[in-house]
């Protein structure tokens, strides 16, 4: 029974300790360009009368990829939400992969661009300007801006 006690009250303490040293990155380490959190959307988000929505949100890790600003006109497309990424007329700026917390950043200078997720080996957007463009995201000079990027598998 003693060998027990000690390691509840010695071994345990010192596991949960060194579990807790790893500290998930949730703010940025850039000057200039863009960070947040890439979530998905699912379940039903149905509105209805005396109930709660029964879909949820929850952190994932995708690839992120940020292209010139790109229209839909420029596009050839797959619907309009997933873009092949071969086909894309614009240039590739940069890309990276959130974390297991969603958590991404990217270096950019100040400049407009489309900003999409990777889903399905499809780049992915759900949103746009009144200009036809594709989820655009602005950065101006010295900012380092917030953005959350959503990927809408949710029934409305």
């Amino acid at each position: 029974m003693r060998r027990h006690t000690y390691l509840y009250l010695t071994v345990l303490p010192l596991l949960l300790l060194a579990a807790g040293c790893t500290k998930l990155q949730t703010e940025p380490t850039i000057q200039e360009g863009i960070y947040g959190s890439v979530i998905e959307r699912y379940g039903d988000w149905m509105p209805t009368i005396g109930q709660y929505p029964k879909g949820g949100e929850r952190s994932i890790q995708r690839k992120v990829y940020v292209y010139e600003y790109t229209k839909m006109s420029d596009v050839k497309s797959f619907g309009y939400v997933h873009f092949d990424m071969d086909t894309m007329p614009t240039a590739l700026v940069a890309r990276t992969q959130s974390s297991k917390n969603g958590f991404f950043e990217i270096a950019l200078p100040a400049g407009t661009y489309s900003v999409f997720i990777e889903d399905e080996g499809k780049l992915y957007c759900s949103s746009g300007d009144g200009q036809g463009g594709l989820n655009p995201i602005t950065v101006k000079s010295g900012e380092a801006r917030e953005v959350t990027l959503v990927l809408d598998h949710a029934v409305y």
